[in-house]
């Protein structure tokens, strides 16, 4: 499976799964405690998910994880630390995601970019959500 755990100092700050990872069946990529969590699914076809509803459930978040898919183009992601210190760069491309769970980040768009991103809501303002580096 082609997937990345970003990593400075020991520390962990996000994970990228690059176009080309493959599972059969479904594989959690988070453990059971994140706040996001994230699978990657592969069946043969025809294979059905039996109809389901999800239950509501009073969950406490207190981090904001983000998970950015690239459908086009290409992007170079900064990470910085708590204290605004850069840390190193990754590169996507096309049909790759990454996950951000820690720390700051930035980024730059290579070519024409386009992307999926998800993130824990509600959106409570820039001011609330967001502190500059």
């Amino acid at each position: 499976m082609s997937l990345e755990t970003v990593r400075f100092g020991g520390v962990d700050y996000g994970m990228i799964i690059r176009a080309s990872a493959v599972v059969e069946g479904v594989k959690f990529l988070t453990s059971d405690v994140e706040s996001m969590q994230v699978a990657l699914m592969g069946h043969p076809d025809g294979t059905e998910i039996k109809a389901h509803i999800h239950l509501e459930v009073e969950r406490t978040v207190k981090e904001t994880p983000e998970l950015i898919f690239v459908r086009q183009g290409a992007a170079k992601v900064t990470f910085y630390n708590d204290n605004g210190e850069r840390l190193g760069d990754r590169e996507l491309a096309q049909g790759d995601a990454i996950l951000l769970t820690r720390g700051g980040h930035g980024l730059r768009a290579i070519g024409d970019f386009r992307a999926l991103e998800v993130k824990q809501g509600p959106y409570m303002g820039v001011e609330a959500d967001k502190r500059p580096i």
